[in-house]
Parts: C-alpha cells; sequence; structure tokens
C-alpha cells in the first residue's frame, strides 16, 4: 500500500473514524441499548475505514482538487450519517444515500459506492436488517450512482425527459421496497405508508440528483468565460514526479497568483487540467502531467500582465525589459518563467507544444494537452464566434481528429491508432 505521506490524510482518517463512532454510539442509545455495545459496533467499522483510507491513498489526486472539494467530502460524510440517525424515528430508508452521492459528484463513483457499502454496513449493524434489504439498499445505491454517472446535462427537452424516466425509475424501486422490508408477507404496512408517501420521497431523490448533476455540469458552462483566441509515456524520475504533484495543488504559488491576477485564465486552466487529467487516465498516461501541463499552459499571460502594471505604476522599469516582454508571445514567456522557477523539462515541453507555434508534441501527455486547449477553443469558437449553437460537437471533434491524422500534427506523440480512438470517444463524451 502506497504510504500516506501527508498530515492532511491521516487527519481525514482520524476525524472520519470519530464521526463513525459518534454516529453509532447515538443509533444505540437512540434505540435504548448500552453504549458500550454502540462503541464496540463503532470499532468494528474501524476496519471498513481503513479499506476507504486504502482507496484515497491511491487516489491522491481526488485530494488536490481544491477546498471545495474537501467540503463535499466532510459535506456527503455528514448528511449521510445525519439522515441514518434520522431514520430511528422515520421510515426515511432511502435518503441516507444522498451524501454518498455528493460523494460521487465531488470525486467519483467509486468512491461513492464504497461509501455505500460503509453506511450500509453500519446501517444493518444498528438495525439488524434483513439479508434481502441490504442487497435491495446496495442495488439502490447502485442505480442511483449509475443515474447521476450518465444524467445528460443541459436544461432542455431531453433533460426533462430523463428526469421523468428517472422518477419513474426510482418509484418502482421505492415501490419495491415496501414487500422487501415487509418480507413479502405483512401488507398491513402498506397502509400505513401510503403510496403517495414514497412518491414524496422519489420526488426529493430525483430533484436530488437533478440538483446536484447540474452543479456536477457546470464546469461545461465556464468554458465561455474562456479567451476566444485559437491557441491553437514519458517515465519521469522520482523528484520530478512529487514535484509535479506538488504543482497541481492549488496553492502552489504560481496558481495562486494566476487565481489573484488572471482568475479568466485560471478558470480556463483550471477546467483544462481536470479535462487533460481525466483524458490521461483513459490511455494509461501520466496524471500528474497532464493536469499540470494545461494549468500552466498560459502561465506567461502572468508575465505580460505583470510587465505592463509595472510599467504603468513605476516610471523606473528598464524599459527594454518591458519592451522585451512585449514583443515575445507568452508562450515564450511562460518557457522561460517554468525554467526560472525550475520546474521539469517535461513539463516545460508540453507548455512550449500545446499550440504548435513553439514544437509539436512529443509524448502522449503533451498530444493530450493540445487536444484538450485545440477541442475546448474550437468548441468556443463555434458557440460564441460563428454563433452556431446547434453545431454538433461530436462532428467537430470527429473532423478534429480526423485532420491530426491526416496532417501527421501528432506522429511523434507516440499514441497508437487505438488510444486516437479512445482519447475521440472520451472528448465527444465529455466536452
Amino acid at each position: 500500500m502506497q504510504q500516506i505521506k501527508s498530515v492532511h490524510y491521516k487527519l481525514i482518517f482520524i476525524l472520519l473514524f470519530l464521526i463513525d463512532v459518534v454516529f453509532i454510539v447515538l443509533f444505540e442509545v437512540n434505540q435504548g441499548r448500552n453504549y458500550k455495545e454502540g462503541l464496540a459496533f463503532a470499532f468494528m467499522s474501524l476496519f471498513l475505514f481503513a479499506i476507504l483510507m486504502y482507496f484515497i491513498s491511491h487516489n491522491e489526486d481526488i485530494m488536490l482538487k481544491g477546498n471545495n472539494n474537501v467540503l463535499y467530502f466532510y459535506l456527503g460524510v455528514i448528511v449521510s450519517g445525519n439522515i441514518l440517525i434520522a431514520s430511528v424515528y422515520a421510515p426515511i430508508y432511502h435518503l441516507w444515500i444522498a451524501g454518498c452521492l455528493i460523494l460521487g459528484v465531488a470525486y467519483s463513483i467509486n468512491m461513492a459506492l464504497a461509501f455505500i457499502a460503509v453506511y450500509l454496513s453500519i446501517y444493518s449493524m444498528c438495525f439488524n436488517i434483513a439479508i434481502e434489504q441490504i442487497i435491495y439498499y446496495m442495488l439502490m445505491g447502485i442505480v442511483l450512482c449509475l443515474l447521476i454517472t450518465y444524467y445528460p446535462s443541459g436544461q432542455g427537452l431531453k433533460q426533462k425527459i430523463v428526469s421523468y424516466f428517472y422518477f419513474v425509475i426510482i418509484a418502482a424501486c421505492c415501490h419495491t421496497t415496501l414487500y422487501m422490508i415487509t418480507n413479502y408477507l405483512d401488507y398491513s404496512l402498506l397502509k400505513r405508508f401510503e403510496f403517495g408517501y414514497m412518491l414524496i420521497i422519489t420526488f426529493v431523490l430525483v430533484s436530488f440528483i437533478y440538483f446536484i448533476s447540474s452543479i456536477g455540469n457546470s464546469i461545461d458552462s465556464l468554458v465561455t468565460d474562456i479567451s476566444d483566441e485559437e491557441e491553437g509515456a514519458e517515465n519521469i524520475p522520482g523528484d520530478s514526479l512529487e514535484q509535479v504533484k506538488e504543482l497541481v495543488h492549488p496553492n502552489a504559488p504560481l496558481i495562486v497568483e494566476l487565481k489573484n491576477n488572471l482568475p479568466n485564465v485560471y478558470k480556463h486552466s483550471l477546467i483544462s487540467g481536470k479535462i487533460s487529467g481525466d483524458a490521461a487516465r483513459c490511455i494509461q498516461a501520466d496524471y500528474y502531467l497532464c493536469s499540470a501541463g494545461s494549468l500552466y499552459h498560459e502561465v506567461g499571460k502572468l508575465v505580460k500582465m505583470q510587465s505592463n502594471q509595472s510599467n504603468t505604476e513605476d516610471n523606473q522599469t528598464d524599459e527594454n525589459a518591458y519592451n522585451n516582454s512585449l514583443n515575445k508571445d507568452y508562450v515564450t514567456l511562460g518557457i522561460e518563467l517554468l525554467a526560472q522557477n525550475d520546474f521539469p523539462q517535461q513539463l516545460i515541453d508540453i507548455v512550449s507544444s500545446h499550440n504548435l507555434k513553439h514544437s509539436y508534441p512529443t509524448s502522449k501527455e503533451s498530444a493530450i494537452v493540445y487536444l484538450t486547449e485545440k477541442l475546448i477553443n474550437s468548441i468556443y469558437y463555434m458557440k460564441n464566434v460563428r454563433k452556431a449553437p446547434d453545431f454538433s460537437k461530436e462532428v467537430l471533434i470527429r473532423n478534429i481528429f480526423a485532420k491530426l491524422i491526416i496532417d501527421g500534427t501528432l506522429s511523434a506523440s507516440g499514441l497508437s491508432l487505438g488510444e486516437y480512438e479512445t482519447l475521440k470517444k472520451y472528448y465527444i463524451d465529455n466536452l
């Protein structure tokens, strides 16, 4: 198991365990049991959280996406825990999955499913629920996670139809659980929990899916804020790899400068970094290198901005230095800035080739960063310059990939035809 080096991970582990202890002790006390019995259950679940920490430690990047996602992390834990406690007093059996769905949107569906398994274990220990109910809740969690995964973005007719379809699916699941809870025998429960009540639960779940899916898909709408300029697997040594991991952290110095001084460039770079990183995973390229390449690809604009401000505010500015910065394009300035800060050469090469004006991609990672920028800017151009809102993204992406193959633009990158197809499908599905 990869060693968890960050103190942040250790704190998460401790807090998760303490939250778990509190939840289960409250369960046991609310049911009139001895708190010592609840404490015993809590220690048993320590093993379950150890499994989750193993998952987190092998996916370090999920904790490198910024403070907002850390808040989502704790929000998901607290929401599910509080609803589990409330289940002692009210039959809201399904809604504890809501917190896990938050984790699915903020991090990954795998993590959401892992937490569903953890909370289901806690739930079964505290309520002694039957095996068929355990199976049902697990299937329900899987279904909801899949619904979120494939929920279409936007607000059109297609999305409304999908929402109604989801309503039918979840209503059917909720209705079925009535029979499972009663072991298919005690139908008196059906009179107490009327079907209308289950429809209310269904409406809440569908609305929740719609809401958090719209949050997850809001990243797409941010693309319209980017600049309208059409700009247009190597083995990394251990030290360089650790350095690249540090460079994608939201508190990295140049990232903070971008955020504070060029918020639109920062926003665009953040979106590009996420897209490039996920694309890298599709073909087993280096996630961190691709994320960093997109994060820093326009860092040279920071130098131009600072030069302009310096010349305006200080009459003693070196005029030659200022003129030099004006005569250089932002890519050259970015390369120089990264070199001055001792960035890894692989990362500098990616920045150099991201728009083909200085060099061509010579690695899979540099090809991915180039593709991400090319496609994002092409889509922006069609939407906002050509004013063609009804154009087909899929056709545009397929045409760009076909042209790149014919021109041999990425022939030195090492991408295979199979990897071309994999990346093409990824971009079609995610842009």
